[in-house]
């Protein structure tokens, strides 16, 4: 079994991009990828919510995504109609995927 038959899920991952608008206020527009991303949508269990302190009780899903994909801090991805934001993120020790944390937005 690889890692990519793992990812059975699809989402579109988003950056943020600042434009100027006719009064010369400055606003965030999100744009997403054009083409779906292979991931992994699992939800938060409870002991591991009991783990996560502070800055992470908010967090309602771990993503896995390939190594490759372009996933940053604050960036937004959507899955299933739904935008979430990765307030986590880090690699694996083989460097074969990326786990990150999301909270549902």
């Amino acid at each position: 079994m690889t890692y990519d038959s793992l990812m059975v899920h699809s989402c579109y991952i988003g950056s943020v991009a600042t434009v100027t608008n006719s009064l010369g206020e400055i606003k965030e527009t999100w744009t997403y990828s054009s083409t779906a991303t292979k991931c992994r949508f699992v939800p938060i269990t409870l002991e591991e919510r009991k783990e996560l302190g502070g800055d992470y009780q908010d967090i309602t899903y771990k993503v896995y995504l390939l190594s490759g994909a372009a996933v940053t801090l604050g960036s937004r991805i959507q899955y299933d109609s739904e935008e979430y934001m990765v307030k986590h993120r880090y690699y694996d020790s083989s460097g074969h995927h990326i786990t990150c944390l999301v909270k549902e937005l």
